[in-house]
Parts: structure tokens; sequence; C-alpha cells
């Protein structure tokens, strides 16, 4: 079952991405390491659903970082 507070957005905040819970916790994770991430992840196999969701959310970022530039 999601938990209200499971949910996590990207959001351009000062120019930076920032990825927010509903919770209201932010994190400041640049953009390079976002890329990586997503980078390191698409060369593997079988992940986990947690791994498929950060991949996702991380897909989202980058998305949303392009569309502002």
């Amino acid at each position: 079952m999601d938990n209200f507070y499971n949910e996590t957005r990207p959001v351009i905040e000062n120019g930076k991405l920032v990825f927010i819970s509903n919770g209201g916790s932010r994190a400041f994770i640049g953009i390079r390491q976002v890329r990586k991430t997503v980078k390191e992840l698409e060369g593997k196999g079988n992940l986990r659903p947690s791994s498929l969701a950060t991949l996702e959310l991380y897909r989202a970022g980058i998305a949303l970082w392009e569309a502002n530039r």
C-alpha cells in the first residue's frame, strides 16, 4: 500500500534540481549526480522495485531540467 508521504516529485528551485516529498523533506541532488545515477541504474539488470521507482523519478527530474533550460 502506498503512503501519502512516499510521494516524491522533482522541482526546480533557484535554478537547482530538488526532489520534494509530500511530507516536506527536500533532497538537493545535483543534475550531474542524477544523470550519473540514471546511467548506472540503466546499465544494471533485474532492478528491485525501489530502484525502478528511483530511476523513474530521476528520469522525470532530468526531463523537467531539460524542459526548463
